[in-house]
């Protein structure tokens, strides 16, 4: 499980109070990003089709471009946005061990390189059947192949 921590400080932060009218639709727009991010161990990294789940428009979002708690990012061939790494407002930790690379690769020549959901090649994750939040383990038996649209709405749901 990847963990994100948020400052006890943030409602004080010149970046925060620059946000002004809009600053708790924004934040709750920075929050959710960051605890989507955590969940799915990207690390920051927040693709654009997931900010727009929660901001249609990407107003909030250009907001906190402007005000610079995100930048403008892009990761394996999608556009999206990251947290920014020295603020001083976040931090993302790791507090599990990482999936063996052997066994990933078993799990996705086994899945075929495509998503089991809806038949995807591309940007694929791992999933866990019973969700590692849940107390799942990281066993070849327990993951399986999604990409991450449908890793992305499956949660943390059997």
């Amino acid at each position: 499980m990847t963990w994100f921590r948020i400052d006890d400080k943030l409602h004080d932060h010149p970046k925060v109070r620059k946000l002004r009218k809009d600053k708790l639709a924004a934040l709750g727009l920075w929050t959710a990003c960051g605890s989507w991010s955590a969940d799915t161990l990207s690390d920051g990294f927040v693709p654009t089709e997931i900010v727009q789940r929660f901001d249609p428009t990407e107003q909030l979002a250009k907001r906190l471009l402007e005000v610079g708690l995100w930048v403008e990012d892009e990761h394996d061939g999608e556009d999206g946005y990251a947290f920014v790494s020295d603020d001083g407002l976040h931090s993302f930790s790791l507090s599990r061990t990482p999936i063996p690379e052997e066994l990933r690769r078993r799990v996705y020549e086994r899945d075929g390189y495509a998503c089991r959901n809806c038949g995807a090649t591309e940007r694929l994750s791992l999933d866990h059947v019973f969700p590692f939040s849940l107390g799942g383990p990281d066993t070849f038996d327990n993951l399986q192949t999604l990409c991450i649209c449908c890793n992305s709405s499956k949660g943390a749901r059997v």
